[in-house]
This record gives C-alpha cells, sequence and structure tokens, in this order.
C-alpha cells in the first residue's frame, strides 16, 4: 500500500485506542521504508554518498581527528524488508561514528548538562534540563557538539536520542554520535521500530539493559540518496504536525464528552420524580457514544446507580409500604446512638439510618487469628487471596484445613445464601456473596456477614456494601487507622441506610436492570474499540508490507 492509502486511512488509525501514536510510529516505519515520498530518478544513488562518507571518515582517522572506527560486518542475505532501488542497506558504522570524548566536569561547569532522562522516550524531545553545575556533577562525562546524536545505551527500549544544536556534556551512560548522513534522517531512523527491533533482538544479542559500541556499530540503516533524506524529514515533519493537530482536537472532544458526561450524571442525581429519572436515563442510553471516552466510563454509571439506590432516589416511596421505623418496632430492635447517629446525608422519611450489628450478625471466622496448619486432602480454607477478579472463590489453589478446625467453625456459625465475606486486612471493600456447597470454611482476614432477612433483604446489603458510600466510609477510616485494625468492632458499628423491606425489593430489581444497561453500554464501546483495533491493524499490516 502506498501514501495515498495512508492519508485514506488515517483517521480509521487516529480514532483507534492509542492511535495517535500508532499513526506516529507508522509515519517513521513508513518513512524508513521509502513510502513516504517518491524517488527522483535525477538523483544519484545513495552508495555514492555513502562511499563520499566512508571516504571522509578515512580521512578524519588518518588525521587522529575521530578515533579509529570499527570495521563493518558484511551484510547477510537476509535483510529487514526491500527497500527502494536507489537505497542502500549498510552498517551503523558505515555512515556514524560513536565519539567517545570523556572529560573532568569541572573545566565545564556552566556548560548543559543531558542525562538519559532528560530525552523523552520514543519522541526525540529534549525535556528540561540543567548545567553540569547545577546537577553537581563530578565523575567524568562525554563532550558533545552542535549536530550530533545523543544516544541513550541504557534500556535501549526507552529509545531515547536526541539531534542537539549545541554544546555540553551528556551522561557516560550515553553516546555523542555524528554522522554524514543528513543528520534528521538519522534521528527519525533510531526512533523507527525497524531500528528499536534491531536494538534489543536478542539474535543480535542486544537483549541486555545496555548496549555497547561494537553492538551499536553494527546496527543495520536503511539510507536513502541525501537529497530524498532531507525530503523524507520534511514529510515527517508536516504528518507528525497533523497528528499534533489531530490529537489536540481529539482531547478538546474528549474534554468535552467528559463535561457532557459529568452533566448527565449530575441530572440523575437530582432527578426529584420518576418521570425525570427515566428521561435521564433514556439520555445517558442513548447519547452513550457521545458521552464516553473508553468502556470503562461505565463504572461511573454503575457508582451513579449504587449512589441512587442507597439514597433513596432509585425507586419512589410508596405510602402502603410498612415503614422502617415501624418494622423496628414491631421486631423489637432499637437503633442505638453509635456511628449511626452521624448521618452520611438525609434520607426518606420512610427510611432508618442502623449500625450493621442491628440488621445483619457480624462474625469473625476465627477470633484467635492464628492460622491453622495446612493439611495435604482437607477442607479449603477461605480467604480474600482465594477470591479471582470475578469475585468469585478460587477453591483449586486454597489453603487446606484438617476436618477438625472445619467442625470447630460449623459450631460457631453454619454459612447459607444470601451470606457474603468482607476484607478487614489488606484492600478494604469489596465483599464477596459465597456460594453452594458450603464445603469450606473462612479465614481470620475476613468478616462473615449474614443479613437478618426479616430486616434487610441481603441483596440491598450487599450492593449498599459494593458501593461507593461504602468506600467513602472505610477510605475514610483508613486515615485514621491501619487496615489490619479495622476489625469486628468497627465492622459491626457500620452505618447503613435502611428502607422499608418492600421497597428494599424493588431497590434491587431497578439496581439489576440499570446494571444490565451499564453492561450493554459498555459492551457495545468495547465493540467499536475492537472494530477500530482491528481496522487500524488490518491497515497497519498492509502499509508496513
Amino acid at each position: 500500500m502506498d501514501f495515498k492509502t495512508f492519508l485514506e486511512n488515517f483517521d480509521a488509525i487516529a480514532e483507534a485506542p492509542g492511535g495517535i501514536p500508532k499513526l506516529r510510529s507508522l509515519i517513521l516505519e513508513m518513512a524508513v521504508r521509502g513510502k513516504l515520498v517518491p524517488s527522483n530518478p535525477e538523483e544519484r544513488e545513495a552508495k555514492f554518498d555513502i562511499d563520499d562518507i566512508r571516504n571522509r571518515v578515512k580521512e578524519l582517522e588518518k588525521e587522529g581527528r575521530i578515533r579509529k572506527q570499527q570495521k563493518a560486518l558484511p551484510l547477510s542475505e537476509e535483510l529487514p524488508y526491500r527497500i527502494p532501488i536507489k537505497w542502500n542497506w549498510v552498517r551503523f558504522v558505515d555512515v556514524a561514528s560513536i565519539e567517545s570524548n570523556l572529560v573532568k566536569p569541572d573545566d565545564f561547569s556552566h556548560y548543559p548538562h543531558i542525562a538519559p532522562n532528560h530525552i523523552e522516550k520514543d519522541t526525540g524531545k529534549l525535556l528540561q534540563y540543567q548545567t553540569v553545575f547545577a546537577d553537581e556533577v563530578t565523575s567524568p562525562k562525554h563532550r558533545f557538539f552542535p549536530g550530533q546524536l545523543i544516544y541513550s545505551k541504557i534500556r535501549p527500549n526507552l529509545n531515547k536520542v536526541v539531534l542537539v544544536d549545541f554544546e555540553g556534556l551528556c551522561s557516560a551512560d550515553m553516546y555523542p554520535i555524528s554522522t554524514g548522513l543528513y543528520p534528521r534522517y538519522l534521528l527519525l531512523y533510531m526512533l523507527s521500530q525497524t531500528f528499536l527491533i534491531q536494538v534489543t533482538s536478542s539474535d543480535n544479542r542486544l537483549a541486555m539493559p545496555k548496549v555497547n559500541q561494537d553492538q551499536l556499530s553494527q546496527i543495520l540503516i536503511a539510507v536513502p540518496p541525501l537529497a530524498e533524506q532531507k525530503r523524507i524529514v520534511e514529510k515527517v515533519d508536516e504528518l507528525m504536525a497533523l497528528c499534533d493537530r489531530y490529537e489536540a482536537a481529539k482531547q478538546t472532544r474528549d474534554n468535552l464528552r467528559q463535561k457532557l458526561r459529568g452533566s448527565a450524571i449530575a441530572s440523575l442525581m437530582n432527578a426529584e420524580t420518576d418521570e425525570e429519572l427515566d428521561d435521564a436515563w433514556a439520555f445517558v442510553r442513548d447519547n452513550w457514544h457521545n458521552l464516553s471516552q473508553q468502556p470503562e466510563d461505565a463504572d461511573g454509571l454503575r457508582k451513579t446507580v449504587l449512589q441512587l439506590a442507597v439514597r433513596g432516589k432509585l425507586v419512589s416511596q410508596c405510602s402502603e409500604d410498612e415503614s422502617a421505623s415501624e418494622l423496628l418496632n414491631r421486631l423489637g430492635i432499637k437503633p442505638l446512638n453509635s456511628s449511626s447517629e452521624k448521618l452520611l446525608f438525609a434520607l426518606p422519611k420512610t427510611w432508618q439510618w442502623l449500625d450493621t450489628e442491628l440488621i445483619a450478625d457480624v462474625i469473625d471466622p476465627h477470633p484467635s487469628h492464628r492460622t491453622p496448619p495446612e493439611v495435604r486432602d482437607g477442607v479449603p480454607y477461605i480467604g480474600m487471596g482465594d477470591i479471582n477478579k470475578q469475585l468469585e472463590i478460587n477453591f483449586n489453589d486454597a489453603r487446606k484445613v484438617s476436618k477438625e478446625v472445619f467442625k470447630e467453625h460449623t459450631e460457631r456459625y453454619a454459612l447459607k445464601l444470601g451470606d457474603f465475606i468482607f476484607g478487614k486486612i489488606g484492600t478494604l471493600g469489596q465483599p464477596v456473596k459465597l456460594t453452594e456447597p458450603f464445603n469450606y470454611t473462612l479465614s481470620a482476614n475476613v468478616v462473615l456477614i449474614q443479613p437478618h432477612t426479616k430486616v434487610v433483604h441481603s441483596d440491598y446489603l450487599y450492593l449498599y456494601m459494593t458501593g461507593p458510600v461504602m468506600d467513602k466510609i472505610l477510605s475514610s477510616s483508613s486515615r485514621v487507622t491501619t487496615h489490619a485494625a479495622f476489625g469486628i468492632k468497627r465492622m459491626r458499628k457500620l452505618p447503613v441506610p435502611l428502607p422499608p423491606l418492600a421497597e428494599q425489593k424493588r431497590i434491587v430489581a431497578k439496581v439489576d436492570e440499570l446494571m444490565k444497561l451499564c453492561d450493554q453500554l459498555e459492551a457495545s464501546l468495547r465493540e467499536s474499540q475492537q472494530r477500530a483495533e482491528s481496522l487500524a491493524a488490518s491497515v497497519i499490516s498492509h502499509l508496513t508490507i
């Protein structure tokens, strides 16, 4: 495929995830493969320019102005790819010299000082730097001159190289490089994947944190005629500027999407009637591709759903429902004056703040906190380390304990559907539902929560425990204590907003409905991104053949 095809597919690549970096890399790769600008039949072949460079290097070596360069190894028959007829493959040492010129920093205190961290990865951009004096340099450094390239030999996979137009000192972990090529062409070649693959290839024995001079000298370089090198650089500059403009426009669009998404979520949070809430959700559903930037943006919607749910704003209150206070009075449960007094937000009149211990048994599965001995063929001993990313229990790798330990646990508690565990050591927060069959026991690093189903719907309590309100409570608590100190007593005093039992069931049903919508919105955007990625990958594959 040619340059015209590249331009026709520019937007498709740019819109894919990570599209702009892919475009920049593709531009460099096309440049060093001779696919950006046409060859000029009137220009002489690159081999004559290369001969001139070699002759000049020999003269400089004889004059003692540069050290004797390493001899280039013969070219192998397997070259990286086919190049235009007037181009030539050569070794790095054929067209560039690595200048080792170590000097004492005391004699150059006011010179600029460049280290690897002053060069941006993959871009050839020089970052902010200071003088030798300001950096308090004490060890010998390489002296470099205008027109040279400075290449970091450590961690070559970071691809750090820059062309300088001033004199200074650079780290001994860098190479000053002079070249007979158009310097900016060599710069973009060294930034290309063609160069990077070679310099990090195990076949070239460069899969190491540092590249020595002998290794760098034998890297293959695709050399166009000198005049074409300049035209290539001009075209790369033009296309990189186009990428800059596209990136800026994309950032503007993303900022607008973020503001619109924030406004849409605010409309959800501020809806006062069922009709307003339904309209707000319809707007989100119908305009999601204009509101979102990443599939993960759906997480913000999920948090909004949970916030609305536990604030009494997701479903309407029904005057026929038995209020939470009436239910508690009927069951003889009296709210205690503890953490529940510190209301996090106002509740509907039919709701009630309660401590967790009043609506659930909060159990420490192993009060001694001593890890029982492991046995080969025993009962799974489940802790938070046995929970996978899908919040499922991984029984295969779980620690096994004896049947006697299992019996001790079952005498203290019996697991049932609706129960869940809550981590109290390490990462606090995400509860995990327990599943049948209950032929396992629980570790000391979790708390077992068994909802009182006459007071609270287990799914309602679970969704409250998974939501942003609980996250806020736990993050606030973790600032004043260690994670390990967030023990059973504090868990029992966690404040819970309790709706009427009938309303809890309506809330759970509505949450399930809206979570499915969030899943659909996320899947839709992920599918669009995957299509864009596939299209971009296909175009890139054809363009680099």
